[in-house]
């Protein structure tokens, strides 16, 4: 995971945010998004590498749209997408019906 970069969604507590401690420790630059800035910055204090933090809420397309264009302008294009969303089951069901009706997954550019 050296030098990839990491975008998380979900990544302001449990397995998003621990999946963000494992990419870091691995060497990835990680972004971190969720609704929650404060939780995601705690979470960015945890970690051992490069980290940004770019608050978004994935229902709300303007955010959605913000966190591209500012993840592309921090730091490049992710190798890595980790989807993570919370919220419950009514939250990940909206999510899920955004991406095609297709399951919250671990995907990789390479």
């Amino acid at each position: 995971m050296k030098d990839n970069i990491a975008l998380i969604t979900g990544a302001s507590r449990g397995i998003g945010a621990e999946t963000a401690r494992e990419l870091s420790r691995a060497g990835a630059h990680v972004v971190l998004t969720a609704r929650d800035e404060k939780a995601l910055r705690r979470v960015a204090s945890t970690l051992v590498g490069p980290v940004t933090v770019v608050p978004a809420d994935l229902l709300d397309e303007a955010s959605v749209d913000h966190l591209v264009k500012e993840t592309v302008r921090e730091v490049g294009v992710p190798d890595v997408l980790v989807t993570s969303p919370g919220g419950g089951k009514n939250r990940a069901s909206a999510i899920r019906g955004r991406a095609s009706g297709k399951p919250p997954c671990i995907a990789s550019k390479k």
